[in-house]
């Protein structure tokens, strides 16, 4: 009898000690996602246009080049001024930022791009000049 309480306590430490290893060094071993940086884009309305914004985030494009996008809509003149403030990265209405610009504010297109049959629709991110704070 006194060989089978030591065996039972000898289990019961073994066990104690296994969980507590395997609390304490679980999360050392478990791998850690890289910190993304927000990315916030803007678009005027949900529509066909935006396509491409919604399907790169879902397929993971963004965050594989370590971004976290941030997808809002905004009005034209909310969205011009949150670009100049740095509150917003970037807006997509071409035409909006395009008649900032030609007035003399801070902002550039950084990418557009365009079906040749036309049958497409225009795609352009706009930014503001300078580096973000």
């Amino acid at each position: 009898m006194p060989g089978f309480i030591i065996n039972r306590r000898s289990r019961a430490r073994l066990l104690t000690l296994l969980l507590g290893i395997l609390l304490i060094a679980g999360p050392a071993f478990a791998q850690q996602k890289p910190k993304l940086r927000q990315l916030r884009i803007a678009l005027p309305s949900h529509s066909v246009s935006s396509t491409a914004i919604y399907v790169a985030r879902s397929l993971g494009i963004f965050e594989s080049y370590g971004f976290d996008p941030q997808i809002l809509v905004l009005e034209p003149r909310a969205a011009l001024a949150a670009l100049l403030t740095g509150d917003l990265d970037f807006y997509t209405a071409a035409g909006t930022v395009g008649r900032a610009a030609l007035r003399g504010v801070p902002v550039r297109v950084v990418c557009g791009s365009r079906d040749c049959d036309r049958r497409t629709t225009v795609f352009s991110m706009l930014a503001r000049r300078g580096p973000r704070r």
